[in-house]
């Protein structure tokens, strides 16, 4: 895929994130589109269905991941992967969150770590990775 392709792609993608979101008063961006249902302890996501640039198949994809993608071109190789031990993190606790400045790419065990954080109230830390969001 040239960088062109992935230019058209990204931003199509982005101009269907902002079309289905709003902004809070908080900074987040609350996704309104299709979400995973939420079973007894578990936080809906957002998701889109789109084609995966190089797969030529339709995929189903967690929004924050893609709006990651499409700001952080740097990562989007890791991400097509869909790499097992790499995670879209919500640095402000919202799953429905797609303030690319609220999200963070960081291991898995960073990630599930800011439940602590998360459930104390508290930013406990996370070594070389930005501090949680509370708002």
């Amino acid at each position: 895929m040239t960088e062109e392709d992935w230019t058209r792609w990204a931003g199509t993608v982005a101009a269907r994130l902002w079309r289905k979101s709003h902004r809070t008063d908080q900074g987040c961006i609350v996704w309104d589109g299709a979400k995973t249902k939420a079973r007894s302890n578990a936080t809906p996501y957002g998701y889109l269905r789109l084609k995966v640039p190089g797969g030529g198949e339709r995929k189903t994809m967690r929004v924050h991941v893609l709006a990651y993608l499409v700001e952080s071109i740097c990562v989007r190789e890791l991400l097509l992967a869909q790499d097992r031990d790499f995670d879209i993190s919500h640095r402000c606790h919202n799953s429905l969150c797609i303030n690319f400045s609220h999200l963070s790419a960081e291991e898995r065990y960073v990630n599930n770590s800011r439940k602590t954080c998360h459930n104390s109230g508290q930013c406990q830390g996370h070594q070389a990775y930005e501090d949680c969001i509370f708002v």
